[in-house]
């Protein structure tokens, strides 16, 4: 009889358990491809640690050139998300699955220490009511550059309009295109290229103070009937491409006045820092909230806006101060300037 089908005879096995065939040995991704993932993984694993450190220890960025590395902070966090992306993977599929694991949980790390500042509250409180929240536009004209026409319909419908960057002639141009009846009320008339800062406001507005820094900073009090009298605080400290040491000075004097200022507070403008830049830390200490964090906007990327890519950083910003919540927040596109608008939504707290 041929004995090609039969099946192999029980053997002895291991405390007496009988097995009836071989064991088959788990299959896997090959180790060259496991290899190849790993050396992909980790200069992104690197990246999102040099994120992580300048992002847990702050201060670090005063030193040297660290604060222009802290700007890219939310690239080396994708680039961590990345890599647990391709860990992931080989922890499921690869042969040995402990290492990977291992590396994944990394990974995980990498992405959540950086954004933890950030991350939106569990429940994003309800919109505000017709006529009680205020709407608060805010751009950087690139030097006036920006399309009067393009910004004039962005900032239709709105409450505040706050302008950095800001010339007499671009001004000249945006009352011309219809803000002039839609927003009657100003502060500034604009100044030289980079320098001008000006709120236009539908409701009533008087100057508290102009701060001249590197540009032109401004504080206004506007009679807006939805939240009650405000502060609005048109802000554009320096880039830390402009030294280290006078942005961070800039943005501890910004704050100072905006803590002085008659409550609510609301700051807007080019902050020209990411989340993770240690001004933004001393802002969310000094008891300012970004309203795309309160109200789970996600990654809010401005700048630069005039590339073949999109934006990459998110250096402006609307804050709401103690009495105030964070409702809405939404990005815009304005030909000739480098940033996208913001518009925002606030209303009271509580």
């Amino acid at each position: 009889m041929d004995d090609a089908g039969a099946r192999p005879e029980p053997v002895d096995g291991l405390g007496g358990l009988r097995f009836t065939g071989a064991v088959r040995r788990r299959r896997g991704l090959p180790g060259a491809v496991s290899a190849l993932v790993w050396v992909l993984c980790l200069p992104l694993l690197a990246a999102g640690a040099v994120s992580t450190v300048l992002s847990v220890w702050p201060d670090l960025q005063l030193r040297g050139p660290l604060a222009l590395l802290a700007s890219f902070v939310p690239l080396g966090v994708l680039a961590a998300a990345v890599a647990a992306v391709l860990l992931l993977v080989l922890a499921l599929f690869a042969r040995h699955r402990a290492p990977h694991a291992v590396g994944l949980l990394l990974a995980m790390t990498l992405v959540a220490v950086p954004l933890a500042p950030t991350v939106p509250p569990l429940v994003v409180g309800p919109p505000a009511q017709p006529g009680i929240g205020l709407d608060v536009v805010s751009l950087n004209l690139l030097a006036g550059q920006a399309d009067p026409v393009a910004v004039s319909r962005a900032a239709a419908g709105t409450d505040v309009l706050v302008l950095v960057e800001c010339t007499p002639e671009a001004l000249s141009a945006l009352l011309e295109a219809g803000l002039a009846q839609e927003l009657p009320h100003r502060s500034g008339g604009g100044a030289g290229a980079y320098d001008g800062a000006v709120v236009l406001s539908r409701y009533p507005l008087e100057t508290v103070e102009v701060l001249s820094l590197s540009f032109q900073q401004r504080l206004v009090r506007i009679d807006a009937p939805g939240t009650g009298p405000v502060s609005v605080l048109a802000a554009h400290p320096l880039s830390p491409f402009g030294g280290t040491e006078v942005w961070a000075e800039e943005h501890d004097r910004l704050i100072a006045l905006a803590r002085a200022a008659e409550p609510p507070v609301v700051v807007a403008g080019d902050l020209n820092a990411v989340d993770q830049h240690v001004v933004m830390h001393r802002w969310r200490e000094a008891g300012f909230t970004d309203v795309g964090h309160a109200a789970g906007a996600g990654w809010v990327r401005t700048w630069p806006a005039d590339r073949r890519y999109p934006p990459v950083l998110g250096i402006d910003h609307v804050l709401t101060g103690p009495g105030l919540r964070g409702v809405e927040l939404s990005t815009f596109d304005a030909p000739g300037t480098d940033h996208l608008g913001l518009r925002a939504v606030v209303a009271t707290a509580g």
